[in-house]
């Protein structure tokens, strides 16, 4: 009876050290499931991250050429305002002219109409120059 419970005794430690065993197998498998979990989304994120970088590259490539656009545009216009501020003194300095042209011309026509209006009344002063008048009057009236 000594030997049975001797025997019985290993059995439990068999037991308990199989069920430890188990135990311990079963927490290397759920470990070996996390690593492999955790390696592919180790693998993910670098495929993220290099997808992130190239677009990183792709923005930054972006904003270079939209700086150079920027810079030119300005460029373009400072040089269109100039343009016009130009053209705006061009166009004053040309009204300015016309209208100091514009006076002289005026001036000459007003001169001239005096002088015309001088020589008609010397040349009405003429005798028969009424009666030529009359007669051009009459010749108008039929045509």
């Amino acid at each position: 009876a000594v030997v049975s419970t001797q025997s019985t005794g290993e059995e439990f430690e068999n037991k308990k050290l199989q069920r430890l065993i188990q135990n311990e197998a079963e927490k290397q498998t759920s470990l070996q499931n996390q690593i492999t979990s955790v390696e592919q989304q180790i693998v993910e994120s670098e495929k993220q991250s290099s997808m992130l970088e190239r677009e990183i590259e792709d923005v930054e490539r972006q904003i270079t050429a939209n700086q150079t656009l920027l810079v030119t545009l300005r460029c373009a216009t400072n040089l269109s305002f100039q343009h016009v501020a130009d053209t705006e003194k061009k166009r004053s300095r040309l009204v300015a002219e016309g209208k100091k042209r514009m006076v002289q011309y005026e001036k000459a026509l007003q001169k001239y109409r005096e002088t015309w209006a001088a020589h008609q009344t010397v040349y009405c002063s003429f005798p028969g120059v009424p009666k030529v008048m009359l007669l051009e009057e009459e010749v108008d009236n039929l045509t």
